[in-house]
């Protein structure tokens, strides 16, 4: 989605599954899903989102999903997942906004993130309701506050938490429990 396109649904469920394009090329756009450009979103009220996106390629931009400046919104009890896997060491999970970027500021419903590799570059995630990040791979180690290999969540993402969210789990989906080894590197204020 980009320059501004929107899904929006009201009450029914909003399915997204994307895989890049080229295999074997170098191209650095071969993203699963991307939603891209100021005004370009993925809005549902009390119907659930979800998102999954397979990079392909050999290049540095083959992310799982990105969404730069735009944003998966919820204004009320839908629950939001997105999975990303990325290939050729690219992110599964690119977030890069000056905005809020997931839920809303009236979401209630949880926001789920499954990825073996994240990168937040700005934004917010806004709801009233739980946060689950967690690897897509089974027994993937998770370091919180620092770290770089595994599932690693730097402080500075961590603060894109916003102080609404009623409980952050790390490591579980909210179902399953997926984590291996989970390191709490340095004091996490949220």
């Amino acid at each position: 989605l980009v320059g501004g396109a929107d899904v929006i649904n009201t009450t029914g469920t909003i399915t997204l599954v994307g895989t890049g394009g080229n295999t074997s090329g170098n191209s650095s756009g071969n993203r699963g899903v991307e939603i891209q450009d100021s005004g370009s979103t993925v809005t549902s009220v009390s119907g659930n989102i979800s998102i999954t996106g397979t990079g392909q390629g050999t290049a540095s931009g083959s992310i799982g999903v990105q969404v730069f400046n735009g944003a998966v919104t919820s204004t009320g009890a839908a629950a939001s997942s997105v999975t990303g896997t990325g290939s050729a060491g690219a992110q599964g999970i690119s977030l890069v906004s000056a905005s809020p970027i997931l839920g809303s500021a009236t979401a209630t419903g949880n926001i789920t993130l499954k990825s073996d590799f994240f990168d937040w570059g700005g934004g917010a995630i806004n709801t009233s309701g739980n946060v689950y990040i967690a690897p897509k791979t089974a027994s993937t180690a998770v370091s919180m506050g620092s770290g770089t290999t595994g599932v690693f969540v730097r402080t500075s993402e961590l603060s894109a938490i916003d102080t609404r969210v009623n409980r952050v789990y790390v490591g579980t989906d909210g179902t399953t429990t997926t984590a291996g080894t989970v390191t709490i590197g340095s004091v996490i204020k949220i």
